[in-house]
């Protein structure tokens, strides 16, 4: 009996699966694809360690090639960093907001992120990917002004990363200095 209820539970949920659409094009995928793992450190702009919201933001990565920058999407923006839209039910498609958390943000804590294809929209906006808000991602780009601000264009490819928590990425740890500080006797 608990078998059937079981197979009872199991099957509508494989079939939910099963109906659901996958698009295997070769748009938007690099050779990197083939090997792609999820980051295990943060700070250097490459697929295993990419930049945060903050190393774009608040260092000047203009002029450098493509990099790797991972962060929560939060909203989008229509012309200027003063529309921000921080929910899903925004309609711009053009651009998201990254953060690298989704808690008491301000336009100075979000990364304006340029999705200048059809392709990337669909991929990536809010409005046809609403799921998305509030999800890990991490995009190929470059780091350029948006908005008169420090942002991310040109994007090439990118991942969504569900349910991934960016402070789960432990880098190595450093050493520490040990430093005794006493006080003077009396």
């Amino acid at each position: 009996m608990k078998l059937r209820s079981l197979i009872l539970v199991l099957l509508p949920a494989a079939m939910l699966t099963a109906c659901e659409k996958y698009d295997f094009s070769d748009a938007g995928q690099t050779e990197s694809d083939e090997a792609w793992q999820r980051p295990t450190d943060t700070g250097q702009g490459t697929s295993t360690a990419p930049y945060t919201v903050e190393d774009i933001l608040w260092y000047d990565h203009e002029g450098e090639d493509e990099c790797w920058v991972i962060g929560y999407v939060v909203g989008a923006t229509y012309r200027t960093m003063e529309n921000i839209e921080l929910t899903n039910e925004t309609s711009y498609t053009r651009n998201i907001l990254l953060a690298s958390d989704t808690i008491g943000l301000t336009p100075w804590d979000v990364l304006p992120v340029e999705l200048s294809t059809t392709a990337l929209q669909k991929q990536f906006s809010l409005p046809y990917r609403p799921e998305g808000f509030h999800q890990c991602v991490m995009l190929q780009g470059r780091p350029l002004t948006y908005f008169n601000t420090n942002g991310l264009r040109e994007i090439r490819t990118g991942h969504w990363l569900f349910g991934f928590n960016i402070r789960s990425i432990h880098p190595t740890p450093q050493e520490w200095t040990e430093v005794v500080i006493s006080s003077p006797e009396r």
